[in-house]
């Protein structure tokens, strides 16, 4: 109960952005799920032709809405929420890359993380300073 209180506190436009968020969520962790990586890899080696931008929607609110998201969306790990804000920034009209890093982890050997950065700044993914970004596409 306490969740819906707080959605229903949210602002209109905070509103729309997190539905928007959840459905690129979803739309995220299907393509992770059901489409071969290179499939979704390609689409990410691609940018959207730069858009105007929607003013009402800074980075920054379209980080917050895809981290609250992720909470509400089975399967919603770094991957899809890389996915899904890289995406949304794009159609938002800013740029957007997204990065995935291995690190070598104490307890599995092994770790991998996916983050987005915009003008500069990690926007989703948080903590990426251990992990060493692997080149997937050309600049």
């Amino acid at each position: 109960m306490n969740r819906i209180r707080k959605i229903l506190e949210l602002s209109w436009s905070d509103r729309h952005l997190l539905a928007r968020s959840v459905v690129a969520m979803c739309a995220a962790v299907a393509a992770v799920r059901l489409l071969p990586a290179a499939y979704f890899a390609a689409a990410l080696a691609t940018s959207r032709r730069p858009r105007v931008r929607n003013m009402s929607q800074t980075p920054q609110r379209i980080g917050w809405a895809v981290s609250v998201a992720s909470h509400y969306v089975p399967g919603a790990k770094c991957l899809c929420q890389a996915l899904a804000a890289k995406w949304m920034l794009e159609r938002a009209g800013y740029p957007a890359r997204m990065h995935i890093g291995v690190a070598k982890d104490q307890s599995h050997g092994f770790a991998a993380h996916a983050w987005v950065e915009t003008q500069g700044t990690v926007l989703v993914g948080g903590e990426t300073a251990r992990f060493h970004p692997l080149p997937l596409y050309p600049d």
